[in-house]
Protein backbone atom coordinates (compact mmCIF):
# COMPACT_ATOMS: atom_id res chain seq x y z
CA UNK A 1 0.00 0.00 0.00
CA UNK A 2 1.73 3.42 -1.12
CA UNK A 3 0.49 6.41 0.97
CA UNK A 4 0.35 9.57 0.05
CA UNK A 5 3.04 10.37 3.16
CA UNK A 6 6.25 8.72 4.91
CA UNK A 7 4.80 6.83 8.14
CA UNK A 8 7.56 6.02 10.81
CA UNK A 9 9.39 2.67 10.46
CA UNK A 10 6.83 0.90 12.79
CA UNK A 11 6.21 -2.93 12.88
CA UNK A 12 2.96 -2.81 11.54
CA UNK A 13 1.68 -5.50 8.74
CA UNK A 14 0.58 -4.40 5.58
CA UNK A 15 -2.88 -5.56 6.39
CA UNK A 16 -2.65 -2.97 9.73
CA UNK A 17 -1.27 -0.04 7.03
CA UNK A 18 -3.98 -0.46 4.74
CA UNK A 19 -6.41 0.03 7.32
CA UNK A 20 -5.03 2.65 8.69
CA UNK A 21 -4.36 4.52 5.80
CA UNK A 22 -8.03 3.53 4.43
CA UNK A 23 -9.39 5.12 7.71
CA UNK A 24 -7.44 7.76 8.54
CA UNK A 25 -5.84 8.71 5.36
CA UNK A 26 -2.98 11.74 5.61
CA UNK A 27 -3.56 11.36 9.23
CA UNK A 28 -1.89 8.13 9.60
CA UNK A 29 1.52 9.74 10.25
CA UNK A 30 0.03 12.26 12.72
CA UNK A 31 -1.87 8.59 14.49
CA UNK A 32 1.21 6.60 14.63
CA UNK A 33 3.13 9.79 16.46
CA UNK A 34 0.71 9.83 18.87
CA UNK A 35 0.23 6.05 19.63
CA UNK A 36 2.32 4.80 22.07
CA UNK A 37 4.22 1.91 20.89
CA UNK A 38 2.09 -0.93 23.25
CA UNK A 39 -1.06 0.72 21.84
CA UNK A 40 -0.31 -0.51 18.09
CA UNK A 41 -1.65 -3.86 18.44
CA UNK A 42 -5.35 -4.91 17.37
CA UNK A 43 -8.36 -5.24 19.62
CA UNK A 44 -9.12 -8.72 18.50
CA UNK A 45 -10.63 -10.27 16.97
CA UNK A 46 -10.64 -6.70 15.22
CA UNK A 47 -8.56 -4.50 12.92
CA UNK A 48 -8.50 -1.88 15.39
CA UNK A 49 -5.68 -0.83 17.18
CA UNK A 50 -5.88 0.41 20.49
CA UNK A 51 -4.39 3.51 19.70
CA UNK A 52 -7.25 4.91 18.01
CA UNK A 53 -8.87 5.42 21.52
CA UNK A 54 -6.10 8.14 22.39
CA UNK A 55 -6.32 9.55 18.29
CA UNK A 56 -10.22 9.94 18.69
CA UNK A 57 -9.64 11.79 22.15
CA UNK A 58 -6.75 13.87 20.79
CA UNK A 59 -7.85 14.64 17.52
CA UNK A 60 -11.97 13.69 16.90
CA UNK A 61 -13.00 16.38 19.93
CA UNK A 62 -14.30 13.29 22.18
CA UNK A 63 -15.69 14.39 25.22
CA UNK A 64 -18.33 11.51 26.67
CA UNK A 65 -17.37 7.61 26.53
CA UNK A 66 -20.50 6.81 24.61
CA UNK A 67 -19.84 8.81 22.28
CA UNK A 68 -15.99 6.72 21.60
CA UNK A 69 -17.45 3.46 22.22
CA UNK A 70 -20.26 3.55 19.97
CA UNK A 71 -19.46 6.40 17.42
CA UNK A 72 -15.79 7.18 17.13
CA UNK A 73 -14.23 3.72 16.90
CA UNK A 74 -17.49 1.47 17.82
CA UNK A 75 -15.97 -0.73 19.69
CA UNK A 76 -19.31 -0.52 21.77
CA UNK A 77 -21.06 -2.54 18.66
CA UNK A 78 -18.16 -4.54 17.63
CA UNK A 79 -17.19 -6.31 20.56
CA UNK A 80 -19.37 -8.47 22.57
CA UNK A 81 -20.76 -7.42 25.74
CA UNK A 82 -20.17 -3.85 24.64
CA UNK A 83 -16.64 -3.70 25.24
CA UNK A 84 -17.09 -3.49 29.02
CA UNK A 85 -14.46 -7.09 29.03
CA UNK A 86 -11.93 -4.48 28.16
CA UNK A 87 -13.03 -1.57 30.06
CA UNK A 88 -10.03 -1.34 32.37
CA UNK A 89 -7.80 -0.70 29.33
CA UNK A 90 -10.00 1.71 27.99
CA UNK A 91 -10.22 3.44 30.86
CA UNK A 92 -6.02 3.17 30.99
CA UNK A 93 -6.24 5.21 27.59
CA UNK A 94 -8.87 7.82 27.83
CA UNK A 95 -9.01 8.94 31.88
CA UNK A 96 -5.84 10.59 31.21
CA UNK A 97 -5.72 11.61 27.77
CA UNK A 98 -8.94 13.52 28.48
CA UNK A 99 -8.03 14.45 32.13
CA UNK A 100 -10.84 12.71 34.03
CA UNK A 101 -10.40 12.36 37.41
CA UNK A 102 -12.41 8.84 39.20
CA UNK A 103 -15.75 10.44 39.34
CA UNK A 104 -16.38 11.40 36.48
CA UNK A 105 -14.79 7.98 34.58
CA UNK A 106 -17.31 6.76 36.48
CA UNK A 107 -20.37 8.62 35.39
CA UNK A 108 -19.36 8.45 31.85
CA UNK A 109 -18.65 4.52 32.04
CA UNK A 110 -22.62 4.63 34.23
CA UNK A 111 -23.76 6.74 31.75
CA UNK A 112 -22.64 4.19 28.93
CA UNK A 113 -23.48 1.25 30.50
CA UNK A 114 -27.05 2.76 30.22
CA UNK A 115 -26.93 3.60 26.92
CA UNK A 116 -25.20 0.46 25.53
CA UNK A 117 -28.28 -2.04 27.99
CA UNK A 118 -31.16 0.63 26.69
CA UNK A 119 -30.12 0.77 22.61
CA UNK A 120 -27.15 -1.13 21.55
CA UNK A 121 -27.06 -4.60 23.55
CA UNK A 122 -28.44 -7.93 21.88
CA UNK A 123 -31.07 -7.89 24.69
CA UNK A 124 -32.00 -3.97 25.31
CA UNK A 125 -33.98 -2.98 28.10
CA UNK A 126 -37.56 -1.94 27.28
Amino acid sequence: VKLPVKLPDENLSPEQIAYLSGRYGRQTADFLSAAQTDELITIAPLPNLWAELRWAVHAEGVVHLDDLLLRRVRLGMLLPNGAFDHIECIRSIVQPELGWDDARWMAEENSYRSTWQRAYSPAPLG
